[in-house]
C-alpha cells in the first residue's frame, strides 16, 4: 500500500465522524415534546385528566392544539389556545371528564391525547399506560358514591 492509500482511508475516517458530528447537532437542535399524563379524581372541576407537556429539545415548540381521541376514533377539541414552550419549559392541560358527559360513560373512554405543533408534526399518549390505577380509582369512588 501506498502513503497516499493511507491518507484516503484516515480521510474517510474523519468525514464518517464529521457526518455523525453533523447529524446529532442537526437532531439535537430540533423541538422534541414529551408527554405525561396523570388521573385525578378530585379536583375543583371533578375527575380530570392532566397532561403534561415538555420541549426536551433546544428550538421553541408552538404547540397548536390538543385533542382526546375516544375509542369510537372520533376526536375532540380539548385546547385550541396556542403555546409556546421554550427549551426544557412544560405546562399542563387539565382535561375535566364534565365536558365528556354526553360522550362518555367510563374515563377509559378516552383512549389517547394528541398534540399538535404548527409544524405539522403530531405526539400522541396513549390512556392504557395508566388504565390499571383509573379502574382502581373510578371503582373506589363509584363505591364510596353507592354507600353515600
Amino acid at each position: 500500500m501506498r502513503f497516499s492509500d493511507y491518507i484516503a482511508a484516515v480521510a474517510l475516517v474523519i468525514s464518517a465522524f464529521s457526518l455523525y458530528l453533523s447529524w446529532r447537532q442537526y437532531s439535537r437542535d430540533r423541538s422534541h415534546l414529551r408527554l405525561s399524563l396523570r388521573f385525578e379524581l378530585t379536583t375543583g372541576q371533578g375527575s380530570s385528566y392532566v397532561l403534561r407537556v415538555v420541549n426536551a429539545g433546544r428550538r421553541t415548540a408552538n404547540i397548536d392544539s390538543c385533542y382526546a381521541r375516544f375509542r369510537s376514533g372520533r376526536r375532540y377539541p380539548v385546547t385550541d389556545k396556542p403555546m409556546m414552550l421554550e427549551e426544557t419549559h412544560a405546562t399542563e392541560v387539565s382535561i375535566p371528564l364534565y365536558g365528556f358527559r354526553n360522550s362518555i360513560s367510563h374515563p377509559l373512554d378516552l383512549v389517547a391525547f394528541e398534540v399538535r405543533e404548527t409544524t405539522g408534526a403530531v405526539h400522541t399518549i396513549k390512556t392504557r399506560k395508566i388504565r390499571s390505577s383509573i379502574r382502581q380509582l373510578w371503582t373506589s369512588e363509584v363505591d364510596w358514591l353507592r354507600q353515600g
